[in-house]
């Protein structure tokens, strides 16, 4: 096996992935061949340039670059003070789903999220949630995670409590898994940042984009 690409349906559009592992010239050619198969509108992470092979679609504004950072460093997160940072579950469902709704509208956040793996949030000094940090994806059988959802409220950004809940996510994470990896915007040098203070470097580049088919 030289490349794959993914296509999860759960959510609404779909989402393929299909970043280059050797070569992206085969998963152009891989994208090609799939392209019939695949829904009329998709959200795609895509190597660079890898979305004019699918040229039976159209892209619908800007596509947007993205990092895959990778933690290298499991021991850099100690540095982080933790205090106040507790577990979440799935019956804080609607509290968190505040939280989002005030600092991403139109995020992917969903019921379930909850139950994937940990997610740990800490309040601010009124008692509300100020910051949340969980997974997209995590399995103790594969021993791989990737740290997703990460939010502060608007009220409390650059208080570092986004750090903190990352720094107990990660610790939480490595009595479990082997490859703990996360996504983060180019763009967004504040997290890139404090991913890097974790412990994480960047070990690709990629884009994500909306694609209709023509």
């Amino acid at each position: 096996m030289r490349e794959i690409a993914l296509l999860y349906s759960r959510l609404q559009p779909p989402i393929l992935i299909a970043i280059p592992n050797t070569s992206p010239t085969t998963m152009a050619a891989c994208l090609a061949e799939i392209q019939d198969g695949l829904p009329d509108h998709i959200y795609a992470h895509l190597g660079a340039d890898l979305w004019q092979a699918l040229d039976s679609y159209q892209l619908v504004g800007r596509p947007e670059p993205h990092h895959m950072m990778e933690l290298h460093d499991r021991a850099a997160h100690r540095a982080i003070t933790v205090d106040g940072v507790f577990a979440l579950h799935e019956n804080d469902f609607s509290e968190v789903l505040a939280l989002f709704d005030a600092a991403y509208p139109g995020h992917w956040f969903q019921r379930e999220m909850l139950s994937f793996g940990p997610y740990f949030a800490v309040r601010d000094a009124q008692g509300q949630l100020a910051a949340v940090g969980g997974v997209h994806v995590y399995s103790e059988q594969y021993k791989v995670a990737a740290i997703g959802n990460v939010v502060a409220h608007p009220d409390t950004r650059g208080q570092g409590l986004a750090t903190q809940v990352s720094a107990q996510l990660v610790a939480e994470l490595c009595k479990h898994v082997e490859i703990i990896g996360l996504n983060v915007h180019a763009e967004n040098a504040a997290a890139i940042r404090v991913y890097e203070k974790l412990g994480f470097r960047i070990i690709a580049d990629y884009f994500e984009m909306t694609l209709k088919r023509s």
